[in-house]
């Protein structure tokens, strides 16, 4: 029995799921209700703040914490049969050795997987930043205060 344990959302357990889907791993993913009428990704960060402190949520990380022996709210947390799995660059390399999709006889060739996911990982938060600065000067040229080339030099 595998159980992928994330927010309601993508994020980082998007590539567990496409892993495990290659893998041919059926799964089951827990997660807590997030609260009526809030977006995760909101500019701001204000949803994940309204969704990581709703009592469903609380509750959901104390769970997985107990079950993880997590010291924190550490998602996404991939449990099988039992045992609990945490830390995403972690998961990701333990689906793909067992999974058969990690090089497991040559050396460079894992690290050059290596490599990929943690230029990816590195990039992560930018995914994030680009989104909140588009929405912010895109309401900013709405009322006049940024002109088109601004907008294209935030995104380069």
């Amino acid at each position: 029995m595998v159980t992928l344990y994330y927010w309601p959302a993508t994020g980082k357990a998007e590539t567990i799921r496409m892993l495990l889907a290659e893998a041919g791993v059926p799964f089951e993913e827990s997660n807590f209700e997030k609260p009526d009428g809030v977006q995760i990704y909101a500019m701001g960060g204000e949803g994940m703040k309204v969704a990581r402190t709703s009592p469903a949520a609380v509750e959901f990380f104390e769970a997985c914490r107990a079950k993880g022996g997590n010291l924190t709210t550490n998602t996404p947390m991939l449990e099988v049969d039992g045992r609990c799995y945490t830390q995403s660059v972690a998961i990701y390399k333990l689906v793909a050795r067992h999974g058969g999709l990690y090089p497991s006889d040559d050396p460079e060739a894992a690290y050059i997987v290596d490599s990929v996911v943690a230029h990816c990982e590195d990039a992560f938060p930018l995914c994030y930043q680009v989104r909140v600065r588009v929405r912010a000067r895109a309401r900013a040229r709405v009322r006049g205060k940024v002109r088109e080339p601004d907008l294209i030099l935030s995104l380069t």
